[in-house]
């Protein structure tokens, strides 16, 4: 059991009492801070790709579109992606990047923003390089507890 695990079930319930358009919110929140904890060491078509779906994800909230559809490309630039590189961490942040779109018609459920809140603290884990992870181990590497703090501060504010 990851540390996120352990710090982050109880936040489940508050995710509940969320409204989907602010869940959608949230993951656009989390999604762009984690992509900011990688600094420049991210393959640009990764980045990209990340940076236009938070784009998409805020037009279509703030338009009230609960389920976005998948931007144009997306999937071709995660496989291209996928298919040259293996960069530790960027398969999860973008898994959970596609992970906010063609959502139920009634918009991201809490499972859909937990999974995609999993994924970025996965991203940033991945990149740790810690030998034997344990909760232990991962408290002793500041990114991630500043990850699961900025994510629970994401859920709290909105």
């Amino acid at each position: 059991m990851l540390l996120w695990d352990l710090e982050m079930k109880p936040f489940k319930e508050e995710i509940s009492l969320l409204s989907p358009r602010r869940r959608l919110r949230v993951a656009a929140d989390a999604l762009e801070w984690t992509l900011g904890t990688f600094d420049s060491r991210i393959d640009e078509v990764a980045a990209e790709a990340v940076r236009s779906s938070i784009s998409q994800l805020r037009d279509e909230e703030s338009r009230g579109n609960v389920s976005p559809s998948t931007p144009e490309g997306l999937e071709g630039r995660v496989e291209e992606y996928l298919a040259r590189s293996d960069d530790l961490g960027v398969e999860q942040l973008l898994m959970g990047t596609v992970n906010c779109f063609e959502l139920p018609e009634t918009g991201m459920g809490v499972d859909y923003l937990y999974t995609t809140l999993s994924d970025c603290y996965e991203s940033i884990l991945d990149r740790e390089e810690i030998d034997i992870v344990t909760p232990e181990a991962e408290r002793n590497h500041p990114r991630l507890v500043e990850a699961i703090r900025v994510q629970q501060e994401l859920i709290r504010r909105a």
